[in-house]
């Protein structure tokens, strides 16, 4: 058995003494990169996902709102649930999700957010939105849990956000918005984690040698 998470791994290996732990992987050469520097003009804050994931979004609406009384022009771009809506003033755009245009979204998002609620169901994710954010070379916001913890090296390749002190999100945000140089770092280092770390180029072998035991 093949398992994405250390959660995942715990809860199998009661049930079978053969299991494999291999981190979600995404194929580089499919999500090449595709960021585009900030120079100005709206603030892109970028999701993408599926309407069974989106309501996360809300967990955050208080802290993005704060973000229109500091006078950043930004927009919530949600890709993947166009009926998404947030039950505060804020400016976002929803748009279908298509294989033919997901890149073209990526491309456009100045920064990729994922915020999660603090439940074992959350634990047993295995991150792969981040992976496909950081491939891109879109500089990840996320929340601070244990496989997250694995993929993101805070302050380096993305942001972590502590359960526990969610007004950061607005904080993290404006110091991104505010410091191009810096989310230009952080992008160049989420491609080269996602690159030697988690592409399916470097997994190939560990699945192959698995399937061959």
């Amino acid at each position: 058995m093949i398992v994405s998470t250390t959660a995942l791994q715990n809860f199998a290996q009661y049930y079978n003494n053969r299991v494999y732990l291999i981190p979600c992987t995404i194929n580089s050469h499919n999500y090449p990169y595709v960021y585009k520097p900030y120079d100005g003009g709206t603030f892109i804050i970028g999701w993408m996902g599926s309407h069974s994931t989106s309501h996360y979004l809300k967990l955050i609406e208080k802290q993005l709102y704060g973000l229109t009384l500091k006078n950043i022009p930004f927009e919530v771009w949600i890709v993947g649930d166009t009926e998404f809506k947030f039950d505060v003033d804020i400016p976002y755009k929803t748009f279908p999700w298509s294989e033919h245009t997901e890149l073209e979204f990526l491309s456009r998002m100045h920064v990729g957010i994922y915020p999660l609620p603090n439940d074992p169901w959350i634990m047993g994710k295995s991150g792969g939105k981040l992976r496909q954010y950081m491939s891109c070379g879109i500089p990840p916001i996320a929340t601070d849990t244990p496989v997250n913890r694995e993929i993101i090296e805070n302050g380096v390749n993305g942001i972590l956000i502590p359960f526990d002190n969610p007004d950061s999100w607005t904080d993290v945000i404006e110091d991104l918005f505010n410091n191009p140089g810096k989310l230009m770092q952080l992008s160049q280092n989420a491609r080269k984690t996602i690159e030697s770390k988690f592409s399916t180029d470097v997994y190939a072998p560990v699945y192959l040698s698995v399937l061959n035991d």
